[in-house]
């Protein structure tokens, strides 16, 4: 018998599996699902869930939700919403019999978290304790792709620590998530941007999984994060206190897997702590740090290779005390140690370890202030010290490297201290010229009456010193050259 293709027939079919495809998609399916999602989904969370629509296109394999919302236990309010679920389904699902998706995207998603005790949120009551059962690897596969958040929200509320989080505006992008061999066209860059109690937070990167490199690129941006608002969460009692302080960080991280050496880790950019202030347990205020800058070049963690363009110092204003029982104001601040166990830590932290390589191109401190309080000799010491500037170039601790130096300081009583010279680590040496202006040695009598039988009622020192130190095989040589002294009445 002979097979005749009637070309009407076959039009008639296809037409009318389109329109039962289009009637099963476009309007039967939606509220099958919509009823499902609300009624399984409330019964399992045992909280009332709501959505508000639910459509289908059949013919690009794609699904749209729209308005889901589950809310507390109490129905008062809101604690997983979003505004709009969109996913498209690829057909090759079918062939590689997983799940892959080629795009996601959720709109406009709240979480509402709160902390009502150390160990109770409002969503405890979701996680149940797992029973102990060997588990046997899923044999589920996917691949998800192209996923995008939008608009997110997050509220945190914290009540044992009295504090309220807000994460706003938060965007984030993901290629793809997936444990198959498998990959589509992605379209998007991996990146996360938020407010974060409205501050911006930006991570943008690039990655490349499926080269032998693994490389991943990764761009972190944090602007004005405040410093004071995140002390609660110190895992220690402080002993000391931050009123003030913001960070900011631009930086860039890149990490690389190499077949014949260890991976690298590199990191570029720049930092920043500006209207820094610490104070004591009894709120004095020890340390007032206008702005400080680190611009880092391309520097590789893994082996311990630092290089620092820049450090910038500007308008540091501190105040040291020295207490009756010679101990320092900022040596309380440190935690207590067990100096034993730290021993033996670093004892055997430094069999293997690389050694640290270390370079500063520039270091500059500029119109910094200390005042220093002496109370532990008979006489009480006090001076002021402003402005301070140092300048510190080409700064290395390789073999054979030196940099350049150059201080100044001035006191309240208009003496006046200069120094310029060279230096280097590896081997240690120095050499440079001291100039002393107008030191008047009656303001430190403290620290040398009981040592001589006489005293200086007056007079100015002015010195003029050249020197040059070697640290020697054997032991250190000084060199003074020829220099000039005179104190005047």
């Amino acid at each position: 018998m002979k097979f005749q293709f009637n070309f009407k027939t076959a039009l008639k079919a296809l037409t009318a599996f389109i329109v039962v495809v289009s009637i099963a998609g476009f309007f039967i399916a939606p509220p099958i699902i919509k009823s499902l999602i609300v009624s399984k989904a409330s019964e399992q969370l045992h909280r009332q869930v709501s959505v508000q629509s639910v459509s289908m296109n059949p013919f690009a394999l794609s699904l749209t939700i729209k308005g889901f919302k589950i809310n507390e236990p109490d129905g008062s309010a809101a604690f997983v919403s979003l505004d709009r679920l969109y996913i498209n389904l690829e057909s090759i699902s079918l062939v590689k019999m997983g799940l892959v998706l080629r795009e996601i995207i959720i709109e406009k998603p709240f979480v509402n978290i709160v902390r009502k005790d150390e160990h109770l949120y409002n969503f405890s009551d979701l996680i149940k304790p797992k029973e102990k059962k060997e588990e046997k690897p899923s044999d589920f596969k996917f691949s998800l792709n192209n996923i995008r958040i939008v608009g997110g929200k997050i509220d945190f509320t914290d009540t044992p620590k009295n504090k309220n989080h807000k994460i706003s505006d938060m965007n984030i992008s993901v290629p793809f998530v997936s444990n198959l061999p498998y990959s589509i066209e992605t379209f998007v860059e991996p990146s996360f941007e938020a407010k974060v109690n409205n501050y911006n937070v930006a991570f943008k990167g690039k990655t490349k999984p499926f080269s032998n490199s693994l490389e991943t690129i990764m761009d972190i941006n944090l602007k004005g994060l405040d410093i004071p608002y995140y002390l609660a969460y110190s895992p220690e009692k402080l002993k000391f206190s931050i009123p003030s302080g913001l960070f900011d960080l631009n930086m860039n991280v890149s990490y690389v897997q190499h077949k014949d050496k260890q991976p690298t880790l590199t990191l570029k950019g720049n930092a920043a702590l500006s209207r820094f202030v610490l104070n004591d347990a009894k709120q004095a205020k020890l340390l007032e740090l206008p702005l400080l800058e680190v611009a880092l070049a391309p520097s590789d963690v893994m082996a311990k290779q630092f290089h620092i363009e820049k450090i910038f110092i500007d308008a540091l204003d501190l105040n040291v005390l020295k207490d009756s029982d010679g101990k320092i104001n900022f040596a309380s601040l440190a935690p207590k140690k067990d100096g034993k166990s730290d021993e033996k830590k670093v004892k055997a932290e430094d069999k293997d370890a690389k050694p640290l390589q270390l370079e500063i191109d520039n270091f500059q401190i500029a119109k910094s202030k200390v005042r220093f309080s002496d109370n532990s000799n008979e006489k009480p010491f006090q001076t002021s010290i402003e402005p301070i500037d140092l300048t510190v170039k080409n700064f290395s601790n390789a073999k054979g490297k030196s940099g350049g130096l150059e201080f100044s300081m001035q006191t309240e009583a208009k003496e006046t201290v200069k120094v310029s010279g060279a230096f280097g680590l590896e081997p240690l040496i120095s050499e440079g010229v001291v100039e002393i202006k107008k030191l008047q040695p009656k303001k430190y009598a403290a620290y040398y009456d009981k040592k001589l039988n006489f005293t200086v009622e007056q007079g100015e020192l002015n010195a003029s010193v050249k020197y040059k130190f070697e640290k020697g095989d054997k032991e250190p040589q000084v060199i003074i050259f020829p220099a000039t002294f005179n104190l005047n009445s």
